[in-house]
């Protein structure tokens, strides 16, 4: 059996490629839901990345923002989630 583990730099990767990708960005925001959730809407389909607990997630937008054309968007969820 092959397991395949992505890296939290990987899913960074991986939305990063969407946004850079999508010609309309429809919603980009975190919530919670049992995990605290990224979710990604955009006319690509719609997207969700979970993390344990708000401190990862922290570290997973950071990841992502290095990822992203847009740095704005990234920039504006770590301002409207900031947890330090």
């Amino acid at each position: 059996m092959n397991v395949s583990y992505q890296t939290r730099r990987d899913n960074a990767e991986i939305i990063a490629n969407i946004l850079n990708n999508c010609h309309m960005l429809f919603d980009l925001d975190v919530f919670e839901e049992g995990k605290i959730k990224l979710r990604v809407i955009t006319d690509l389909g719609h997207f969700e990345y979970a993390e344990e607990n708000i401190f990862r997630m922290q570290r997973f937008l950071k990841e992502l923002r290095h990822f992203v054309k847009n740095k704005e968007d990234i920039d504006q969820l770590i301002e409207e989630n900031s947890w330090e």
